[in-house]
């Protein structure tokens, strides 16, 4: 059993470190583990949002931050809530397994950005695969919106969509080296 008050960095080697991991940390109660455990591709998407919201912790502390990250239940409208000297920021995390440098600017998908945008500490941070991440405050973005249509993967299935997003352009946001 890990004993992760003890040593919030230890390494998650194996599902089950995952699933103490979400249940210790209220991402999902004990009680829907079967349900994860019966399907491989849920599992898969337990352990993407884990891993995701682990860079976005990371991220937050090498920008500076110093405040205390809490992690939200996976169905959440908020991936992390931070709380430094009376004020709480919420956070967004996403992670692309791509270079930062591919793209000149960040898309969030619009109905998330619509759940930010009303909150007046909403951060989205973009986390890439060359340990580069992007931090983006919501209110003081200017965002350009338009249309994506490509193949969505999940950890369960693959389809292609048409879906409306925000973009963001990366000189908006603070970048930060992991």
């Amino acid at each position: 059993m890990i004993d992760f008050n003890k040593n919030e960095k230890q390494r998650l080697e194996s599902e089950s470190d995952y699933y103490q991991f979400a249940i210790y940390y209220g991402l999902i109660r004990e009680s829907d583990l079967p349900k994860y455990q019966a399907s491989s591709g849920s599992t898969q998407f337990l352990i993407d949002e884990i891993d995701s919201r682990l860079k976005g912790i990371q991220t937050l502390k090498a920008s500076g931050y110093k405040g205390n990250i809490t992690h939200q239940d996976l169905y959440s409208r908020f991936d992390l809530v931070g709380e430094e000297d009376e004020e709480t920021i919420y956070c967004e995390v996403k992670c692309r397994n791509i270079p930062s440098t591919l793209y000149e600017e960040d898309i969030l998908s619009y109905p998330k950005y619509e759940e930010l945008v009303g909150y007046d500490n909403a951060y989205y941070i973009c986390c890439f695969s060359d340990n580069v991440s992007y931090i983006y405050n919501i209110k003081n973005c200017k965002v350009r919106e338009g249309y994506t249509h490509h193949n969505k993967y999940t950890s369960i299935a693959s389809k292609k969509i048409s879906e409306k997003m925000v973009y963001f352009n990366k000189k908006d946001g603070t970048r930060v080296e992991l």
